[in-house]
C-alpha cells in the first residue's frame, strides 16, 4: 500500500512560549501549542471528512502516529490527502496561533501491511526515518515570515517588541477598563489563557 506520511513540528517552541516576562502569555502560549496540534489537526480531519482509524494495519484515509509536544506524525493513503491537510491546517496556524513557526515534511512511500512481522520495520525505516532525516537536512533552510511587518510608523508591543496590530481590552490581564494595543501574538496567547483557565 502506498503510504504518504507528514510530520508537522514547530520551531523555536521555546522561544514563542517564553516570548514574554509575563506568566499569562507563557501559560497562554503553551496552550496554543497544546491545541493547534491535539484540537485543531482532529477538527481539520473531521472537516475533510477523512477516517482515521485505531488499527495500523487496517487504516483507509489516515492514521495519527503521534501527535503532542509540539510535533505530530501522520500517515496518509494519499499525497493529495496529506497536502490538503497541510494547507489546511498552516491556514488555521497563521490565525489560531499567530507566530508560532512550524516546518512541514512528507515522504512518500509503499508498504506491506500483509507481512505482520515486518510491517512495522519497514514503517519506521522506509516513513519515519525519512521524514526525520528530511526534516533535519531542510529545518534551517528556510525561515517563514510570520510577524507583521514594520514600517516606521507603528508602535511596538509592550510585552514582545513586535508590532502593535492587536486591540485587548485591560479587564482581561488587569481590573483596569481601558485598551491596551498589543501584538496579534501576544493578544491571542492572553486570550487562549483567559478562555481556558476562568
Amino acid at each position: 500500500m502506498n503510504v504518504t506520511g507528514v510530520l508537522l513540528d514547530s520551531r523555536g517552541i521555546q522561544n514563542y512560549i517564553f516570548s514574554s516576562n509575563t506568566l499569562k502569555i507563557n501559560i497562554g502560549a503553551s496552550i496554543l501549542v497544546q491545541k493547534i496540534y491535539d484540537q485543531k489537526i482532529l477538527e481539520i480531519i473531521n472537516n475533510m471528512d477523512l477516517k482515521i482509524t485505531e488499527d495500523l494495519q487496517d487504516f483507509n484515509d489516515g492514521y495519527s502516529l503521534f501527535q503532542g509536544g509540539g510535533n505530530a506524525i501522520l500517515l496518509f493513503s494519499s499525497r493529495k490527502i496529506a497536502e490538503e491537510l497541510v494547507f489546511r491546517w498552516t491556514t488555521e496556524l497563521l490565525q489560531y496561533a499567530p507566530g508560532l513557526q512550524t516546518s512541514v515534511t512528507i515522504v512518500c512511500a509503499k508498504i506491506d501491511f500483509d507481512d505482520p512481522v515486518n510491517y512495522k520495520l519497514e514503517l519506521k525505516e522506509k516513513i519515519v526515518d525519512r521524514l526525520y532525516d528530511r526534516f533535519n537536512r531542510e529545518k534551517d533552510e528556510s525561515i517563514p515570515i510570520i510577524e507583521s511587518p514594520s514600517f516606521g510608523i507603528t508602535d511596538r508591543c509592550i510585552y514582545s517588541g513586535l508590532v502593535t496590530d492587536f486591540v485587548l481590552p485591560l479587564n482581561l490581564i488587569s481590573d483596569k477598563n481601558n485598551k491596551l494595543v498589543i501584538s496579534s501574538q501576544v493578544g491571542r496567547k492572553l486570550k487562549i489563557h483567559n478562555e481556558n483557565t476562568s
